[in-house]
């Protein structure tokens, strides 16, 4: 909407339109064509979740460009500047039936132009089980985090429900997720993180 607003000094007024846009909402898998025409402009897009899941929103243009994901209150959940190169790309779990905004700029204030922006779903890793361990991973009085990994092999549960394996002696990364994996000091306790 827009207003008038007014103000007076002695004998002075000043009068000014303001107008106010309402965020524009997004729409899963459609680019939208983003127009940063002053300095230091902020536009706001609004995406409320059919189903709970992690999401990405990212730019694609010649600018150097920036994000910051909101609730519905307007408290900052996130931000990202610079996913692939200058583009921006901001994943975050989002919940079902939830209003967020999203607020997108260029990353200098001074600049101004256009960039192309998308909203995606992205699947992630929900679980991980152990399919086979080595059968030489533990031997009398032998600590856990001395054992030799090459034989593990982990069942990849992905938010899909879709299924991969992954194998130590592979890259130690799982679809872009690095894989850390962590030990005790006692025999034949550990956890795998992934991050």
């Amino acid at each position: 909407g827009s207003a008038t607003v007014s103000a007076t000094v002695g004998e002075l007024t000043a009068t000014a339109e303001v107008t106010c846009n309402l965020p524009t909402e997004l729409t899963i898998d459609q680019t939208v064509r983003v127009n940063i025409d002053r300095e230091g402009r902020i536009v706001y897009y609004s995406f409320v979740p059919s189903k709970s899941a992690k999401y990405m929103l990212s730019s694609k243009g010649d600018f150097d460009t920036q994000v910051f994901l909101y609730d519905a209150e307007f408290n900052e959940l996130s931000y990202n500047d610079d996913y692939e190169d200058t583009n921006f790309g901001l994943e975050y779990v989002l919940e079902e039936g939830v209003t967020y905004y999203y607020g997108v700029r260029m990353y200098s204030s001074s600049e101004v132009g256009e960039f192309d922006i998308t909203l995606t779903e992205r699947i992630y890793v929900k679980e991980l089980k152990v399919k086979d361990f080595p059968n030489n991973t533990y031997e009398h009085g032998q600590l856990y985090e001395t054992v030799d990994y090459s034989g593990l092999i982990l069942d990849v549960i992905w938010s899909d429900g879709s299924v991969t394996n992954w194998y130590y002696n592979a890259p130690e990364e799982i679809d872009g997720y690095e894989v850390e994996i962590d030990c005790e000091e006692t025999p034949l306790t550990g956890y795998i993180i992934i991050y």
